[in-house]
């Protein structure tokens, strides 16, 4: 009988529709599109309306050597041009059956950080902000 888990070697992390194959790791968060509509003298709130919903997440990568990082492959963009700056897509997807497990739009780097230890692999990560987001129960 096959496995039935979802095994995280088996997720491939594409980013502008490119695998991205130095991922390690990732954690992402969806807000609940709606807020409490609240009075000025209650205590409890009136009613649930409908926002938007975002995420949030952290990408963690293997730096690679010769890399240019995220800047190098169009994820952010560097100092001078931040103004330039475009959004990106991330997808993560089954590598067997192609079956798309999340995907988020328009998302921007909020922050990166490295970790180069003498006697180890060097390891980043980059978080992350979108703002729209799917996953297999919005495939229908």
């Amino acid at each position: 009988m096959p496995n039935k888990l979802q095994v995280g070697a088996n997720i491939i992390c594409r980013i502008n529709g490119q695998d991205y194959g130095i991922v390690s790791g990732i954690q992402y968060t969806l807000t609940s599109p709606s807020d409490e509509e609240r009075g000025i003298d209650a205590i409890e709130p009136f009613e649930l309306s409908a926002t938007i919903t975002q995420v949030q997440g952290v990408i963690q990568v293997f730096m690679l050597r010769n890399d240019e990082g995220l800047e190098g492959r169009n994820i952010t963009a560097g100092m001078p041009y931040i103004p330039e700056e475009r959004y990106f897509s991330l997808m993560l997807q089954d590598r067997y059956s192609g079956f798309m497990i999340f995907k988020a739009d328009y998302c921007r780097v909020e922050s990166q950080s490295w970790n180069m230890q003498t006697k180890s692999i060097v390891t980043g990560q980059f978080a992350f902000r979108g703002l729209t987001a799917r996953n297999h129960f919005n495939q229908r």
